[in-house]
């Protein structure tokens, strides 16, 4: 016996030592380098030049270390891409510039794929990635990454359609410590760093502008509905075209993005969907990442994600093939029990007929047809009362009415052979309509499913999802669809949904450019799923401004269609044109909890410091300052139902405002004092440091701390920091009276007085159109040809017609548009006739040096130029010739006067000389 526990002992201390070998080796040193079966070296173009066709096999690199010795210099030699690659690209540092490919077509890149085993370090890429055709998939250093790339980076210029990314276009691995600088463009799934990511980014950063002007990638100005001369918005463009999913870091997220910084503006103003500071739309998981630039677009535009879809959980799915087989098996139950039924039913009837026939054939002398059997059927006359009447009754009951009928014998049995007949029938349907009502209402509901899934169908919504919110459940230790811990300090604004640190919460619903649902147009594939949704956006700050144009805004949601906000804070200043403005969420369906607002709110209605519309806030506070209080305004909610459960443990901060509505509720939205609030657990150290913060661009100019109710030295407010083409001004505010810390925006006016076509007159460095005026910073000017009909003109030439369109205007502004006209003949002009609603019509010009000049005030103007003879001034010239002529003739008429007087004068005066007389 001691000897095998002494065994057990051995045996126990042998499996704890391999137990927690691996343990040590994992915290100790990272691991040894890989053992590689070769080694490249690159020192020249050609050497790059030879490793992209040598990596055409995708063996080829297995194992392969590549190091890149020197620096190289492609400006003078685009290169083909390297096709696939699995082994490990060293950059030592060095870097490639001037990066240009051969190649066309999607998945374009440095490499156009990184395979799950291989790796790219330590490497500086700049150059220019613009494929012309497919144009998906496309990144500065991968159009694919399934590998690991680490501490890389791309300057330059990157444009695409779907899946455009500064540095990688798709990514399925890992990339850390990488960034890029420069310019992304695309038209759906455009990042700073990936297009789309359903793998890991993490500590990246972002200093390229991503989406901020229209482009080619992007949407063509010629695509646009205008509904109305002079009317263009931005947003009626067609479904193709429409620009969605740009983010700072990753245009769509469904993996993890941790510990990321966004620096460069993202997005164009009124423009685009899902627009984000990290990402354009993320349902995966989005932790510790820091936005400080612009975020611009038109619908569901946040400081760190755009559209926050919540992370879907299938709890059940039918098919229609099931539907249908469970549909056959109701029928055949229906089929069966009737079935019973009928075999009774014919019994039942078959006895009916004897008896009948019987009762007939005595009365037309036929005789019994039934003869015996009708009378002494024991189970017929079971089936029937025993005191059924016999013949004789029968005959004196005919009599006592009077009746003049032969009551043949056996007519009783015939009559009770029938009754039988007929109490089997009641008795058939008794029994067996109770078990086929319940088969045929299983049936029915069966069948409407099935016609239900068709219709859907049929009406395009072949998958017909259903969603049960499950994100107030979440736990901590919950990832999925969770975006946490991030700090915005950049300006958001938007249209509609806009919010500090997500647009809006919910499910995306977009036209599937892919043709997954091409999937479901079998009977066997219209599916009907059930999910559990998951959206939590918890442990949030932001401190920039949020601004809409519409509808919907928030200090950390715009619009919150499903999820959990928790633990949130909000510093920045809140306004809205519209509706729903909330210093947490502008218009709320789900739940907030234990959130906090401290800032400005303006809007037209449904104001309130938590949300505008809230419904469900619980343990929330607030300290807001509203400007021209409208309709449903309060410090609270604008609107919640406050008689329910939708309300408990809310407090607030304000000297006139009701919690909901203009009303407060005890323990639900109830006003406290500002020494209350302190007391109250949980509540973040910035509300017990009251300060205006000063910003400029995203950063932090300077802060002067108050007391509550108390004020600041306008002495000590810092200057506004300089920025080239601009004037600067602090946005309005009191430096006195001041109740809850703000955050003070830097307002930058441009000084943009002229802008000018690219288009120049035969290559003379002299634009055909400019334009002179007061415009808005990054307005640009478009000029292209109007291919629409000419104006109807008794005479002269259309020599062109032009379409200008501004990308920016404020509705009334007026400009001069200066044209440069084309060479005409001698004795010809160039008059200029403006569309207008009513039609061409002729615009009166100014000679402004070589441009002929009119005013305008339209962000759309279309002009054409027509060459006609100037009978002006040919006019004149047959005038001055005719002046001339007659100037002339008059000249020479006064001459010979004169020549003639003065000869007639010699004459006489020869006359009346003395020496005449001689």
């Amino acid at each position: 016996m001691r000897t095998k526990r002494i065994f057990a002992l051995l045996l126990t201390l042998v499996l704890l030592t391999l137990c927690v070998a691996p343990a040590a080796a994992a915290e100790g040193e990272e691991p040894e380098e890989p053992v590689y079966r070769a080694t490249r070296h690159i020192a020249s173009v050609t050497d790059l030049q030879q490793l992209a066709v040598d990596c055409r096999l995708d063996s080829a690199s297995e194992g392969l270390l590549v190091l890149l010795d020197a620096d190289l210099d492609l400006s003078e030699t685009p290169i083909a891409p390297i096709p696939i690659f699995s082994g490990c690209f060293d950059g030592q540092g060095h870097s490639i510039t001037g990066l240009r490919l051969v190649s066309d077509g999607s998945r374009q890149g440095l490499f156009r794929q990184i395979r799950a085993e291989g790796l790219v370090k330590d490497l500086k890429l700049s150059g220019e990635i613009a494929p012309e055709t497919g144009r998906c998939q496309v990144g500065g250093l991968a159009g694919l990454n399934r590998g690991r790339i680490e501490n890389c980076s791309f300057d330059g210029s990157i444009s695409g359609l779907n899946s455009v990314g500064g540095l990688v276009g798709e990514n399925y691995g890992t990339i850390l410590d990488c960034s890029v600088s420069g310019s992304v463009d695309g038209k759906r799934m455009t990042g700073g760093v990936a297009g789309l990511s359903e793998g890991e980014i993490l500590r990246c950063q972002n200093d390229a502008q991503v989406n901020t002007s229209i482009t080619e990638g992007a949407l063509q100005l010629e695509d646009l509905r205008v509904s109305g001369l002079g009317d263009l918005e931005l947003t009626n463009a067609e479904d193709e075209n429409v620009v969605s999913d740009s983010g700072g870091i990753v245009g769509l997220s469904k993996g993890v993005v941790r510990d990321c910084v966004n620096r460069a503006a993202v997005g164009y103003p009124h423009y685009g969907y899902n627009v984000g500071g990290i990402a354009g739309r993320q349902s995966g998981y989005l932790t510790g990442c820091e936005n400080r630039g612009e975020i611009h677009g038109q619908k569901d535009v946040g400081g760190i994600v755009g559209q926050m879809e919540p992370y879907l959980l299938l709890k059940e799915s039918v098919d229609m093939l099931r539907e249908l087989e469970i549909l056959n098996e109701k029928m055949n139950a229906v089929s069966g029990t009737m079935g019973d039924m009928s075999e009774e039913m014919d019994e039942a009837i078959d006895e009916i007929d004897r008896g009948n026939t019987s009762a007939a054939g005595k009365y037309n002398g036929s005789g019994s047809v039934s003869g015996g059997d009708s009378g002494d059927t024991g189970e017929s006359g079971g089936a029937i009362d025993g005191n059924f009447p016999t013949d004789e009754q029968i005959r004196e009951g005919v009599d006592d009415l009077g009746w003049d009928v032969d009551v043949p014998d056996g007519l009783s049995d015939d009559l009770r052979t029938i009754a039988s007949g007929m109490v089997k029938v009641y008795s058939a349907m008794s029994s067996g309509t109770g078990e086929l009502s319940v088969e045929l209402t299983e049936m029915n509901d069966q069948l409407t499913r099935v016609l239900t899934l068709l219709s859907n169908a049929l009406n395009g919504a072949a998958n017909r999802q259903i969603f049960e919110d499950v994100s107030d459940e979440m736990q901590e230790e919950d990832t999925d669809g969770r975006v946490s811990g991030c700090l915005q300090l950049g300006s958001v604004s938007g249209d509609r949904n806009v919010g500090g640190i997500a647009g809006d919460m919910g499910i995306e619903y977009e036209f599937d450019l892919e043709g997954e649902l091409l999937d479901a147009v079998g009977v066997e594939g219209i599916v009907s799923n059930t999910y559990e949704t998951r959206c939590a956006c918890s442990d949030n700050v932001d401190r920039g401004t949020v601004t809409a144009r519409k509808e919907n805004t928030g200090g950390i949601v715009g619009m919150q269609e499903l999820g959990t906000v928790l633990r949130c804070e909000n510093y920045g200043s809140v306004s809205c044109d519209g509706d729903y403005a909330g210093g947490v969420a502008g218009l709320s369906h789900s739940v907030i909890r234990q959130s906090y607002a401290m800032c400005d709110l303006s809007g037209r209605s449904y104001l309130g410091g938590i949300a505008g519309y809230g419904s469900e806030l619980h343990d929330c506070a607030s300290i807001v300052g509203v400007r021209e209080p409208g309709a449903f305004c309060g410090a609270i909610a604008g609107w919640a139902d406050a008689e329910g459960e939708a309300l408990s443990g809310n407090v607030f901060v304000h000297q006139d405002l009701g919690g909901v509505d203009g009303v407060s509720y005890q323990g639900k939205a109830t006003p406290v004092s500002y020494a209350q609030l302190l007391r109250r657990q949980g509540v973040p150290e910035q509300f017990r440091q009251l300060r205006l913060s000063f910003v400029a661009d995203g950063e932090l100019v300077k802060e002067l701390f108050f007391e509550y109710g108390g004020s600041v030295d306008p002495a000590q407010v810092p200057a506004v920091p300089e920025k080239e083409g601009y004037t600067g001004d602090w946005s309005s505010h009191s430096w006195s009276g001041l109740f809850h810390s703000a955050v003070i925006e830097a307002v930058y006016t441009p000084r943009q007085g002229a802008l000018a076509s690219k288009q120049v007159r035969d290559d003379l460095p002299m634009a055909i159109v400019m334009l002179s005026g007061d415009f808005e910073s990054g307005t640009e000017l478009s000029l292209r040809e109007f291919r629409g009909e000419d104006p109807a003109l008794e005479e002269g030439q259309v020599r062109e017609k032009w379409i200008v369109q501004l990308s920016r205007h404020e509705e009334g502004a007026r400009y001069d548009l200066r044209y440069l006209p084309p060479a005409v003949e001698r004795g010809h002009r160039i008059d200029l006739y403006v569309l207008t609603d009513d039609g061409w019509q002729k615009v009166d010009t100014v000679k402004t040096g070589s441009y002929l000049s009119f005013e305008q005030d339209q962000a759309r103007v279309v002009f054409c130029a027509v060459e006609q003879r100037d009978l002006s001034r040919n006019t004149w010239i047959l005038v001055g010739a005719c002046a001339a002529a007659v100037l002339l003739g008059a000249t020479v008429a006064i001459v010979n006067g004169r020549h003639r007087k003065k000869k007639a004068a010699a004459a006489s005066a020869e006359e009346e000389s003395p020496q005449a007389d001689d």
